[in-house]
């Protein structure tokens, strides 16, 4: 039986399911982690390491 995507996103909000792929935002930093610099702003990178 094929459904719709409007039928289905209908179907899983009234059986409680919800999806595992990620969701917007999720990149965001908490406000009380702390920010570590990036060492290397600035600098030129002339040769491999």
């Amino acid at each position: 039986m094929m459904i719709g995507r409007k039928k289905a996103t209908s179907m899983m909000r009234k059986l409680g399911i919800i999806s595992t792929a990620p969701k917007p935002k999720t990149s965001i930093p908490a406000k009380q982690h702390k920010k570590y610099p990036y060492l290397f702003k600035g600098k030129t990178i002339n040769r491999p390491n």
